[in-house]
């Protein structure tokens, strides 16, 4: 694999995407694919894919997920809230806090159940 072409070729389909991980190839695969994060996607890695040739020399598919329907992209916005990728701390510490709450919860409502109950 030529990569410093491999590279180059990516870099010119999609410019303005940071590349951000590589899929290497199987030895009978005609392509290496790229995914990047292009402007405005909030995925850490980002959905943007391309796949160019092992040579180099040419562009097999390119995939932007900054032009999807509505509904794509909707979908694709809510996995970096699932993961907290976005938010910084403050959204890591509430999500943390709000997978906590449910065993805090458990806990307190079987001390509530299990207390005695006085009769006036």
């Amino acid at each position: 694999i030529a990569w410093d072409r491999v590279l180059q070729q990516a870099r010119t389909a999609m410019p303005e995407t940071r590349l951000a991980r590589v899929g290497l190839p199987k030895p009978e695969a005609s392509g290496v694919t790229f995914r990047g994060q292009a402007p405005g996607e909030w995925h850490p890695v980002g959905r943007t894919v391309v796949t160019t040739s092992r040579d180099g020399t040419q562009t097999l598919l390119r995939y932007d997920a900054t032009a999807d329907r509505p509904g794509a992209r909707l979908a694709n916005a809510i996995y970096p809230l699932h993961i907290a990728a976005v938010g910084g701390l403050p959204m890591k510490l509430a999500m943390a806090f709000a997978g906590l709450l449910p065993a805090f919860l458990l806990i307190t409502g079987i001390l509530f159940w299990r207390r005695p109950r006085y009769r006036r």
